[in-house]
């Protein structure tokens, strides 16, 4: 159980900041959050490894959400001469 507590901690932790960056993910019809919710049930339920696998899940999209959210910083257009 602990290891899937600090799964969903480390999900909440990533998927938290993602959100406040903007960038939280959607996927399945709802986002990530409502995901993280699913984890949570499936911990209390006693699905460990579904609640693990969730978690990583939700994890990963808050990652890379905070990733988009730097890239974004610097977006713009290409420039005039640009080949694509």
């Amino acid at each position: 159980m602990p290891k899937v507590k600090a799964a969903i901690e480390a999900a909440k932790t990533a998927n938290d900041a993602a959100k406040k960056a903007g960038f939280e993910w959607f996927w399945g019809g709802k986002p990530a959050g409502k995901h993280l919710e699913d984890a949570i049930k499936a911990a209390n339920d006693g699905k460990n490894d579904n609640a693990k696998k969730i978690a990583k899940a939700v994890e990963t999209a808050g990652t890379q959400g905070q990733e988009q959210a730097e890239k974004a910083k610097t977006a713009g257009p290409a420039a005039a001469d640009a080949k694509s």
